[in-house]
């Protein structure tokens, strides 16, 4: 600062009694004033920060008395989070419960062990080990063959036998009749009847896995022989297989049905196979047998209605219209 102007803007000033007092006492009002100022801002922005933080516990508490799970509203808190009260917590998620594809389309039922079957012990034929079997071509099996059967029925195998005639040999069976699904012949329930096939041209009777065995029972379509062919004498009435050349539809204890379904070639019981019916796993079984080209085409069914079915398609075949 210059000395002379200093000295000059003093020289007005000249010291007044009690003029120091009176400074320090402005000095000292207007720092008091400042900081009441001070302590005001301080009060008032307390009071506001108090008010918002009531604000927030309210709508806080508010938010979960109306959401208890706060896992499904998203708070409006600019720093709120979609997080869970467990995942905040750091515990693991609860699974989110949903229906599986599985439990909504259930899935196809896999094969059925031909071993599960409960199957009454039988015995079947014991082919002489000289006898010859002819070579035949036939057609394969297909339902509209039953309008050929004078009968069909549910029988089970009461004796199983092999007739000599000269140089031809017959497997032989007497059945008992459980059930009647067609009989243009007249022989009723309960009775009993013979079943006969030439060895020499027929597999399905004898055969070691699929052939007819005692004690078991069968649907069986059933044809008298032609004349030239007779029965063993004249007082008996001889019956044949309407198809000796593949198994016959069987019956299991628990009331499973066993047959065979072809699909290329088409052929069995395609009708018989439906929605109901699952595939028959035979194992090695058939590796004895001379029906292994079967191995695939094996069926079972459990339920009730397939003698319905089965009753339909004779009626369909066998009932000749007058």
């Amino acid at each position: 600062m210059n000395r002379l102007w200093f000295k000059r803007s003093m020289g007005c000033i000249r010291p007044q009694p009690g003029m120091e007092a009176r400074i320090f006492a402005g000095i000292r009002s207007k720092q008091q004033g400042r900081r009441r100022a001070v302590l005001r801002w301080i009060a008032a922005g307390t009071c506001a920060a108090g008010t918002v933080a009531a604000l927030w516990i309210w709508g806080g508490s508010f938010r979960r008395a109306q959401h208890p799970d706060d896992s499904e509203v998203l708070a409006v808190h600019p720093y709120a989070t979609s997080e869970t009260p467990e995942q905040r917590a750091g515990a693991a998620p609860k699974p989110t419960e949903t229906v599986a594809a599985a439990d909504a389309a259930p899935s196809e039922p896999g094969p059925v062990d031909y071993g599960s079957l409960s199957l009454a012990q039988g015995e079947t034929l014991e082919i002489p080990p000289n006898m010859g079997k002819a070579s035949l071509c036939v057609a394969l099996f297909e339902e509209s063959m039953l309008s050929g059967a004078d009968v069909v029925v549910k029988a089970t195998v009461k004796d199983c036998r092999i007739r000599y005639a000269g140089q031809e040999a017959y497997a032989q069976y007497t059945l008992r009749v459980d059930a009647l699904y067609f009989d243009d012949v007249g022989i009723g329930l309960d009775s009993e009847l013979t079943l006969e096939e030439p060895l020499q041209t027929t597999t399905s009777l004898a055969d070691l896995v699929m052939g007819l065995r005692t004690n078991r029972q069968y649907l069986l379509p059933l044809c008298l022989p032609a004349e030239e062919e007779g029965a063993q004498d004249e007082t008996e009435e001889v019956y044949r297989l309407l198809y000796p050349y593949a198994p016959q539809i069987e019956v299991s204890q628990e009331g499973a049905y066993i047959f065979y379904r072809l699909q290329d070639p088409d052929g069995g019981w395609t009708s018989l196979d439906n929605s109901l019916a699952r595939r028959l796993d035979m194992g090695d079984r058939l590796e004895q047998s001379e029906y292994g080209w079967l191995a695939e085409s094996m069926r079972v069914r459990f339920d009730e209605g397939f003698e319905e079915d089965f009753q339909r398609l004779v009626d369909q075949y066998c009932v000749k219209d007058e």
